[in-house]
């Protein structure tokens, strides 16, 4: 439940200090009407929880806020519910190793931001997310929404932008999934699509892409800064 300690799940009450890559899983019950605040007491009132050392982030089910902005190294990984990040914050990849918790699987990576299946929420503000390699954000589904995703390297395999890609890394297209990108990426690294296709809203403004593989789908729109290398 909200607040339990359950085998695998830190307890929510208390700040979390991360040790040798600890995990705080958040499955909780809350919804977008009634969310569940990640401070001491799980209100809008309590003081914001401090990580220390490694920490993961796991948020598989419920609707869950960080009221502050945060700071921590260690992934983050949406695999169910909402996440919302209301304040912002930076997210430091660090090398991590393969680890279960329940059913959800943290995959050995660099760290970072990873997105599977539900929402990313940035609470109209900026997240910053640098790893020491590999991409700082994997979008595998779900929706990115809200705000900007300042990022050293953008992954997309399939899902929906509903937010702003910035940062001086590149943004990928790869996988055989569809990414819809709805709003118009910023990041100094250009767009290049490798597999799959990339679809375009229609009112988003498009700079430049290079076109190595897959499609690239207008969306019906009329997209005259586009430029299109094959």
């Amino acid at each position: 439940n909200d607040s339990a300690a359950n085998p695998g799940v830190l307890n929510l009450s208390q700040a979390v200090n991360g040790v040798l890559g600890s995990t705080l899983q958040l499955n909780t019950t809350s919804t977008e009407a009634a969310p569940y605040y990640l401070t001491t007491t799980g209100t809008a009132a309590g003081a914001a929880l401090s990580f220390v050392g490694k920490t993961n982030v796991l948020n598989t089910n419920g609707y869950n806020v960080f009221t502050a902005p945060v700071s921590h190294a260690g992934d983050t990984i949406i695999n169910g519910g909402t996440l919302q990040f209301a304040q912002g914050g930076s997210i430091v990849g660090i090398t991590s190793s393969a680890t279960s918790i329940g059913s959800d699987e943290v995959v050995s990576s660099t760290g970072g931001v990873f997105l599977n299946a539900g929402t990313l929420d940035l609470g109209g503000s900026i997240l910053s997310v640098s790893t020491e390699s590999g991409a700082a954000f994997t979008l595998a589904g779900g929706t990115l929404r809200n705000g900007v995703l300042s990022a050293t390297s953008h992954a997309l395999h399939a899902g929906t932008v509903d937010a702003t890609l910035s940062g001086f890394g590149a943004i990928t297209k790869s996988t055989s999934g569809t990414v819809y990108l709805n709003a118009t990426p910023t990041a100094g690294g250009g767009t290049n699509i490798m597999d799959g296709t990339l679809v375009l809203g229609a009112s988003a403004p498009f700079g430049e892409a290079t076109l190595v593989g897959g499609m690239l789908d207008l969306g019906g729109g009329s997209h005259t800064q586009l430029t299109v290398t094959p």
